[in-house]
């Protein structure tokens, strides 16, 4: 059995479990390969001075609570109800919602959206839905985003990090998830009434909490070049031939990994 894993803490803890050294490697995570071209062509963010001219593209990732058992329906459609309209009271906010494949509640979304933007009486068109798509949806909504909204740490949130996009979590249930441990990146608001002050935060200061994104990203991920699935692919040349001629990398960034 042989081991590709994305970062050197998930190496460390299968050798401790007595897998073998040199049957477990550090490639860096291949589902993340394709983020790269996002990650390469997004325009370079502010610095840490504000500005009073920001962007306001907002994305709110949703999550299966409701077909997981977490949430009864009424309760978290209220709950995203309540979190679009703090959203709105962004002037000028642009909101993307995209919802979890799993999520089966297409219709309700579009209810909701409806009921907001008839009270809105105007900008009908600064609301948008979103669940299936190309296999990267999710990618060209964060490239578009400036700031990401979940409830519950989504995966989002990690690549959102390696993006570079700020988050905020808005717990459902009240508690800080687990999930990230101390590199949890997000913002964390508990009170619906801190929300739109957290959101103007982000949305004037992207760079707040920007180092703790890079250490999150350097700690799950190990490394983000879009050449993990390269990596495999040469691993596997060398176990089927102990004495390869040919890399498909150049050894210096491979032992890198390795090693770190």
């Amino acid at each position: 059995m042989y081991l590709p894993v994305f970062d050197q803490t998930t190496r460390q803890i299968f050798v401790a479990a007595g897998v073998p050294a040199k049957q477990v490697r550090v490639t860096g995570p291949a589902m993340y390969d394709t983020i790269i071209k996002y990650k390469r062509r997004r325009s370079k963010r502010s610095s840490n001075r504000r500005s009073e001219v920001f962007s306001k593209n907002i994305l709110l990732l949703t999550q299966p609570l409701v077909e997981d058992n977490l949430m009864a329906e009424d309760q978290f459609f209220r709950l995203v109800e309540t979190i679009v309209m703090e959203m709105r009271k962004i002037t000028g906010a642009i909101i993307a919602i995209k919802l979890h494949p799993r999520e089966r509640g297409w219709r309700r979304y579009q209810k909701i959206i409806k009921h907001i933007q008839d009270q809105a009486r105007g900008e009908r068109n600064q609301i948008f839905l979103y669940q299936q798509g190309e296999s990267d949806l999710l990618y060209r909504l964060l490239k578009q985003a400036d700031v990401v909204v979940n409830f519950y740490a989504t995966a989002g949130v990690l690549e959102a990090s390696i993006l570079d996009i700020p988050s905020i979590t808005f717990p459902f249930d009240g508690q800080k998830s687990n999930k990230y441990g101390d590199f949890d990146p997000s913002l964390y608001v508990w009170k619906i009434e801190a929300f739109k002050l957290a959101l103007e935060q982000l949305l004037q200061n992207p760079a707040l909490l920007r180092e703790k994104r890079r250490k999150m990203v350097r700690n799950f991920c190990s490394a983000i070049d879009g050449k993990a699935s390269q990596r495999i692919v040469q691993w596997a040349y060398e176990l089927l031939l102990p004495n390869p001629t040919l890399s498909l990398l150049p050894r210096k960034r491979h032992q890198h990994l390795q090693n770190s």
